[in-house]
C-alpha cells in the first residue's frame, strides 16, 4: 500500500485550545470520514461503495487510521472491505447506524488481507436491519 499524500494545504495550520499547533494536512490524516466518498446520512441512497472506498482510502495511510461514521443511517448491503493495517471503524453512537440491506449478509464483510494485522476496532455504530430481512449479522472477519 502507497502513502496518502492529500493536496498540499500549505501553511494552514490549527491548535485546539491548550494543544499544539498542527499542520492541517496532518490532521485531515487523522481520519477517513464516509461522507468524503459519497455516503448518504439520510438512508435513502446505497451508501455501501460510499463505505468500500472510505476503507480503501483509509489503508493507503500509514499507520493505524480511524473510519469516522457521523451521524446518519447508512445503508449498507453488504460492504466488502479488504483490511490491510489496523483500522478503528468509529461512529457517534446511537445516531450512527449501519442498516444492513441485503439478506443472509454481513453487513461489513472484512477480509484481512495482510499477515500481522491485529487492530479492528468497531466503536459507536448501531448495526440494523429492514424488518422481515433475514440472515443479517453485523459483521464477519475472514482471512
Amino acid at each position: 500500500m502507497g502513502i496518502y499524500n492529500p493536496p498540499s494545504l500549505g501553511s494552514l495550520n490549527y491548535q485546539y485550545p491548550g494543544g499544539i499547533l498542527r499542520p492541517a494536512q496532518q490532521r485531515l490524516q487523522d481520519r477517513v470520514s464516509l461522507l468524503d466518498f459519497g455516503a448518504d446520512p439520510k438512508g435513502v441512497e446505497d451508501s455501501t461503495p460510499a463505505m468500500v472506498k472510505a476503507a480503501t482510502a483509509a489503508a493507503a495511510i500509514n499507520g493505524f487510521v480511524f473510519l469516522w461514521v457521523p451521524a446518519g443511517i447508512y445503508n449498507i448491503t453488504s460492504a466488502a472491505i479488504p483490511l490491510y493495517q489496523e483500522l478503528v471503524i468509529v461512529g457517534s453512537g446511537e445516531s450512527s447506524v449501519l442498516l444492513g440491506t441485503l439478506a443472509n449478509s454481513a453487513i461489513l464483510d472484512i477480509t484481512l488481507k495482510r499477515n500481522g494485522v491485529n487492530g479492528l476496532l468497531i466503536d459507536g455504530l448501531m448495526f440494523d436491519a429492514i424488518v422481515g430481512l433475514a440472515g443479517i449479522i453485523p459483521w464477519r472477519v475472514t482471512g
